[in-house]
Protein backbone atom coordinates (compact mmCIF):
# COMPACT_ATOMS: atom_id res chain seq x y z
CA UNK A 1 0.00 0.00 0.00
CA UNK A 2 2.80 2.61 0.86
CA UNK A 3 4.21 2.38 -2.44
CA UNK A 4 0.96 3.25 -4.28
CA UNK A 5 0.69 6.11 -1.70
CA UNK A 6 4.13 7.20 -2.51
CA UNK A 7 3.01 7.11 -6.45
CA UNK A 8 0.39 9.17 -6.09
CA UNK A 9 1.92 11.98 -4.25
CA UNK A 10 4.71 12.44 -6.25
CA UNK A 11 2.35 12.76 -9.43
CA UNK A 12 -0.25 15.26 -7.56
CA UNK A 13 3.05 17.25 -6.44
CA UNK A 14 4.43 16.87 -10.40
CA UNK A 15 1.05 17.62 -11.83
CA UNK A 16 -0.92 20.58 -9.43
CA UNK A 17 1.15 23.46 -10.42
CA UNK A 18 0.09 22.60 -14.18
CA UNK A 19 -3.23 21.74 -13.97
CA UNK A 20 -4.11 24.44 -11.44
CA UNK A 21 -2.78 26.76 -13.53
CA UNK A 22 -5.73 28.84 -15.61
CA UNK A 23 -4.98 32.18 -15.00
CA UNK A 24 -3.89 33.89 -18.72
CA UNK A 25 -3.40 37.48 -16.82
CA UNK A 26 -3.91 39.24 -13.75
CA UNK A 27 -3.33 43.22 -12.96
CA UNK A 28 -3.10 44.92 -9.80
CA UNK A 29 -5.02 48.60 -9.84
CA UNK A 30 -4.41 51.48 -6.93
CA UNK A 31 -6.94 51.33 -3.88
CA UNK A 32 -8.90 54.00 -3.40
CA UNK A 33 -8.63 56.21 -6.99
CA UNK A 34 -12.45 56.01 -8.04
CA UNK A 35 -12.45 59.91 -8.31
CA UNK A 36 -11.46 59.67 -12.22
CA UNK A 37 -9.28 63.19 -12.28
CA UNK A 38 -8.66 63.01 -8.95
CA UNK A 39 -11.63 65.67 -8.35
CA UNK A 40 -14.87 63.32 -8.33
CA UNK A 41 -17.27 63.37 -5.40
CA UNK A 42 -19.41 60.50 -4.80
CA UNK A 43 -23.55 61.37 -5.25
CA UNK A 44 -25.30 62.38 -2.17
CA UNK A 45 -27.89 59.86 -2.18
CA UNK A 46 -27.81 57.08 0.55
CA UNK A 47 -28.25 54.41 -2.34
CA UNK A 48 -24.34 55.51 -2.44
CA UNK A 49 -23.39 54.35 0.75
CA UNK A 50 -20.46 53.93 1.90
CA UNK A 51 -19.51 56.90 -0.50
CA UNK A 52 -16.09 55.16 -1.28
CA UNK A 53 -15.57 51.58 -3.55
CA UNK A 54 -18.03 51.11 -5.33
CA UNK A 55 -16.26 52.27 -8.55
CA UNK A 56 -13.14 51.19 -6.93
CA UNK A 57 -11.42 48.24 -9.51
CA UNK A 58 -8.79 47.07 -7.53
CA UNK A 59 -7.59 43.69 -9.68
CA UNK A 60 -8.56 42.79 -12.99
CA UNK A 61 -8.05 38.48 -13.47
CA UNK A 62 -8.46 36.40 -16.62
CA UNK A 63 -8.87 32.98 -16.90
CA UNK A 64 -9.69 30.23 -19.46
CA UNK A 65 -12.47 27.78 -18.66
CA UNK A 66 -13.64 24.41 -20.78
CA UNK A 67 -15.62 26.12 -23.06
CA UNK A 68 -15.63 30.08 -21.72
CA UNK A 69 -13.20 32.68 -20.32
CA UNK A 70 -13.72 34.04 -16.78
CA UNK A 71 -12.93 37.72 -16.42
CA UNK A 72 -13.22 38.65 -12.54
CA UNK A 73 -13.43 42.39 -11.41
CA UNK A 74 -13.23 42.93 -7.49
CA UNK A 75 -14.13 46.35 -5.96
CA UNK A 76 -13.77 47.79 -3.34
CA UNK A 77 -17.32 47.40 -2.36
CA UNK A 78 -20.64 45.84 -4.21
CA UNK A 79 -23.93 46.37 -2.87
CA UNK A 80 -27.12 45.67 -4.54
CA UNK A 81 -30.06 48.50 -3.18
CA UNK A 82 -31.66 48.14 -6.44
CA UNK A 83 -31.59 44.33 -6.97
CA UNK A 84 -30.03 44.14 -10.05
CA UNK A 85 -30.48 40.46 -11.83
CA UNK A 86 -26.92 39.90 -11.68
CA UNK A 87 -26.74 40.77 -7.36
CA UNK A 88 -24.98 44.22 -7.84
CA UNK A 89 -26.29 47.63 -9.00
CA UNK A 90 -23.43 50.27 -9.44
CA UNK A 91 -20.75 49.62 -11.65
CA UNK A 92 -20.89 49.93 -15.74
CA UNK A 93 -17.87 48.24 -17.16
CA UNK A 94 -16.76 48.53 -20.76
CA UNK A 95 -14.25 45.76 -21.19
CA UNK A 96 -12.35 46.44 -24.53
CA UNK A 97 -10.33 43.47 -25.83
CA UNK A 98 -7.37 43.78 -28.71
CA UNK A 99 -6.85 40.18 -29.84
CA UNK A 100 -6.46 40.54 -33.69
CA UNK A 101 -4.86 42.25 -36.46
CA UNK A 102 -6.59 45.18 -37.32
CA UNK A 103 -9.47 47.46 -35.39
CA UNK A 104 -10.74 50.67 -34.18
CA UNK A 105 -9.58 53.20 -31.57
CA UNK A 106 -12.67 54.86 -31.15
CA UNK A 107 -14.64 53.28 -28.21
CA UNK A 108 -18.56 52.91 -28.37
CA UNK A 109 -20.78 55.83 -26.80
CA UNK A 110 -20.40 57.81 -24.53
CA UNK A 111 -16.82 58.49 -24.14
CA UNK A 112 -16.07 58.96 -27.85
CA UNK A 113 -14.14 61.76 -26.41
CA UNK A 114 -11.07 59.54 -25.10
CA UNK A 115 -9.43 57.19 -28.10
CA UNK A 116 -7.57 53.51 -27.56
CA UNK A 117 -3.89 53.36 -28.50
CA UNK A 118 -3.52 53.06 -32.53
CA UNK A 119 -0.43 50.41 -31.76
CA UNK A 120 -3.49 48.31 -30.01
CA UNK A 121 -6.63 49.07 -31.68
CA UNK A 122 -9.07 46.72 -30.18
CA UNK A 123 -12.40 44.19 -31.67
CA UNK A 124 -14.16 43.31 -29.23
CA UNK A 125 -15.79 44.81 -26.66
CA UNK A 126 -17.90 43.49 -24.12
CA UNK A 127 -20.09 46.53 -21.85
CA UNK A 128 -22.04 44.97 -18.44
CA UNK A 129 -24.17 45.98 -15.46
CA UNK A 130 -26.44 44.66 -13.24
CA UNK A 131 -29.15 43.98 -15.46
CA UNK A 132 -27.29 43.13 -18.87
CA UNK A 133 -24.08 42.13 -21.20
CA UNK A 134 -23.91 43.36 -24.39
CA UNK A 135 -21.29 42.16 -26.95
CA UNK A 136 -20.04 44.47 -29.69
CA UNK A 137 -17.25 43.44 -32.61
CA UNK A 138 -15.83 46.31 -33.96
CA UNK A 139 -17.34 47.78 -36.92
CA UNK A 140 -20.95 47.45 -35.17
CA UNK A 141 -23.24 49.91 -33.97
CA UNK A 142 -24.47 50.00 -29.90
CA UNK A 143 -27.83 49.54 -29.86
CA UNK A 144 -29.39 49.98 -26.11
CA UNK A 145 -30.04 46.60 -24.64
CA UNK A 146 -33.00 47.91 -23.00
CA UNK A 147 -34.11 49.12 -25.91
CA UNK A 148 -36.73 46.00 -25.76
CA UNK A 149 -37.77 45.85 -22.02
CA UNK A 150 -41.04 45.99 -21.42
CA UNK A 151 -43.80 44.80 -18.82
CA UNK A 152 -44.22 41.74 -20.50
CA UNK A 153 -40.56 40.79 -21.38
CA UNK A 154 -38.81 42.95 -18.58
CA UNK A 155 -35.02 41.42 -18.93
CA UNK A 156 -32.92 43.06 -21.43
CA UNK A 157 -31.23 40.47 -23.65
CA UNK A 158 -27.82 39.63 -23.22
CA UNK A 159 -24.98 38.47 -25.48
CA UNK A 160 -25.45 34.54 -26.21
CA UNK A 161 -24.18 32.14 -23.65
CA UNK A 162 -22.71 35.05 -21.20
CA UNK A 163 -23.69 35.01 -17.58
CA UNK A 164 -22.34 36.88 -14.63
CA UNK A 165 -21.87 35.57 -11.34
CA UNK A 166 -21.15 37.55 -7.42
CA UNK A 167 -19.19 36.78 -5.01
CA UNK A 168 -17.89 38.82 -1.92
CA UNK A 169 -16.56 41.84 -3.56
CA UNK A 170 -15.71 40.34 -7.00
CA UNK A 171 -17.64 40.22 -10.43
CA UNK A 172 -17.41 36.87 -12.35
CA UNK A 173 -18.29 37.55 -16.02
CA UNK A 174 -18.40 34.56 -18.15
CA UNK A 175 -18.45 34.85 -21.96
CA UNK A 176 -18.30 32.06 -24.61
CA UNK A 177 -14.68 31.36 -26.44
CA UNK A 178 -15.95 30.72 -29.73
CA UNK A 179 -17.36 34.31 -29.50
CA UNK A 180 -14.20 36.03 -28.20
CA UNK A 181 -11.50 34.40 -30.16
CA UNK A 182 -7.93 32.85 -28.47
CA UNK A 183 -6.50 35.80 -25.37
CA UNK A 184 -3.21 34.52 -24.79
CA UNK A 185 -1.61 37.49 -26.47
CA UNK A 186 -4.22 39.83 -25.41
CA UNK A 187 -4.18 43.61 -24.38
CA UNK A 188 -7.31 45.08 -22.44
CA UNK A 189 -8.73 48.48 -21.60
CA UNK A 190 -11.14 48.11 -18.84
CA UNK A 191 -12.93 51.39 -18.12
CA UNK A 192 -15.90 51.78 -14.94
CA UNK A 193 -18.30 54.13 -14.71
CA UNK A 194 -21.57 54.48 -12.64
CA UNK A 195 -24.90 53.05 -14.28
CA UNK A 196 -27.68 54.94 -15.09
CA UNK A 197 -30.82 53.71 -15.90
CA UNK A 198 -31.70 56.78 -17.11
CA UNK A 199 -29.04 58.31 -19.18
CA UNK A 200 -28.92 56.62 -22.57
CA UNK A 201 -25.61 55.43 -22.91
CA UNK A 202 -25.89 54.35 -18.95
CA UNK A 203 -23.21 56.41 -17.64
CA UNK A 204 -23.92 58.81 -14.75
CA UNK A 205 -23.33 62.45 -15.05
CA UNK A 206 -20.73 64.18 -13.93
CA UNK A 207 -21.59 67.89 -12.63
CA UNK A 208 -19.70 70.75 -10.85
CA UNK A 209 -21.41 69.74 -7.58
CA UNK A 210 -22.41 66.76 -6.41
CA UNK A 211 -26.46 66.47 -6.27
CA UNK A 212 -28.25 62.96 -4.86
CA UNK A 213 -27.43 61.21 -8.19
CA UNK A 214 -24.49 62.90 -10.06
CA UNK A 215 -20.88 63.07 -9.56
CA UNK A 216 -19.19 66.74 -8.74
CA UNK A 217 -16.17 67.56 -9.64
CA UNK A 218 -15.58 68.63 -12.89
CA UNK A 219 -12.02 69.44 -13.50
CA UNK A 220 -11.30 73.12 -14.11
CA UNK A 221 -10.93 73.01 -17.69
CA UNK A 222 -14.45 71.66 -17.89
CA UNK A 223 -13.58 68.24 -19.08
CA UNK A 224 -15.76 66.06 -17.51
CA UNK A 225 -15.03 62.25 -18.44
CA UNK A 226 -17.46 59.50 -17.10
CA UNK A 227 -15.02 57.32 -16.21
CA UNK A 228 -14.46 56.91 -12.48
CA UNK A 229 -11.98 53.95 -12.28
CA UNK A 230 -9.64 52.31 -15.00
CA UNK A 231 -6.91 50.04 -15.39
CA UNK A 232 -3.61 51.41 -16.88
CA UNK A 233 -0.63 50.49 -17.13
CA UNK A 234 2.13 51.22 -14.12
CA UNK A 235 3.55 53.74 -16.29
CA UNK A 236 0.85 55.69 -16.52
CA UNK A 237 -1.02 58.00 -14.18
CA UNK A 238 -5.31 58.01 -14.04
CA UNK A 239 -5.55 61.46 -12.57
CA UNK A 240 -3.27 63.18 -15.33
CA UNK A 241 -4.85 61.53 -18.03
CA UNK A 242 -8.32 61.47 -17.31
CA UNK A 243 -7.33 65.43 -16.99
CA UNK A 244 -7.08 66.01 -20.30
CA UNK A 245 -9.79 66.89 -23.14
CA UNK A 246 -8.61 63.85 -25.27
CA UNK A 247 -6.99 61.33 -23.40
CA UNK A 248 -5.55 58.40 -25.14
CA UNK A 249 -5.66 55.27 -23.43
CA UNK A 250 -3.14 52.13 -22.85
CA UNK A 251 -4.21 49.15 -22.74
CA UNK A 252 -2.47 46.22 -19.86
CA UNK A 253 -1.42 43.09 -20.94
CA UNK A 254 0.34 40.19 -21.13
CA UNK A 255 2.36 39.39 -18.32
CA UNK A 256 3.35 35.70 -17.02
CA UNK A 257 0.97 33.55 -15.40
CA UNK A 258 0.81 33.49 -11.70
CA UNK A 259 1.96 29.98 -11.67
CA UNK A 260 4.03 28.24 -14.02
CA UNK A 261 2.81 26.85 -16.99
CA UNK A 262 5.40 23.95 -18.37
CA UNK A 263 5.93 22.76 -21.86
CA UNK A 264 4.02 19.45 -22.34
CA UNK A 265 8.13 17.37 -22.67
CA UNK A 266 8.34 18.58 -19.11
CA UNK A 267 5.35 16.84 -18.01
CA UNK A 268 6.24 14.12 -19.21
CA UNK A 269 10.00 14.25 -18.06
CA UNK A 270 8.87 15.05 -14.34
CA UNK A 271 6.36 12.02 -14.60
CA UNK A 272 8.73 9.53 -15.69
CA UNK A 273 11.13 10.92 -12.50
CA UNK A 274 8.62 10.34 -10.77
CA UNK A 275 8.03 6.86 -11.78
CA UNK A 276 11.67 6.38 -11.63
CA UNK A 277 12.21 7.21 -8.01
CA UNK A 278 9.51 4.90 -6.87
CA UNK A 279 10.92 2.14 -8.99
CA UNK A 280 14.03 2.53 -6.96
CA UNK A 281 12.51 2.41 -3.98
CA UNK A 282 10.13 -0.62 -4.86
CA UNK A 283 13.74 -2.10 -5.44
CA UNK A 284 14.91 -1.29 -2.24
CA UNK A 285 12.07 -2.57 -0.16
CA UNK A 286 12.40 -6.16 -2.24
CA UNK A 287 16.23 -6.28 -1.38
CA UNK A 288 15.53 -6.10 2.23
Amino acid sequence: MKPIFLVLVLLFLISYPVNADDVLFFHEDNIGDDFGPGSYLYPLHPHFYPHEGLFDLQDFRVRKGENVYYFDFSFGELTDPWEGFYGFTHPLVHLYIDNEEGGSTEPVKPVLEVEMSPDFPWNKVIIFSGWWIQGLEEGEEWRSPEEDVSWESPRPTSLEGSDISVEGNTITLAVPMDWLGPLNDARYYVIVGAYDPLNPYYFREITEEPTLWSFGGKVENGVAHPIIDMLLPENLDQQDLLAQSNPVLKPVGPIPPEKPNYPAIFIIIFYLLGLAVTGFFLARRKKA
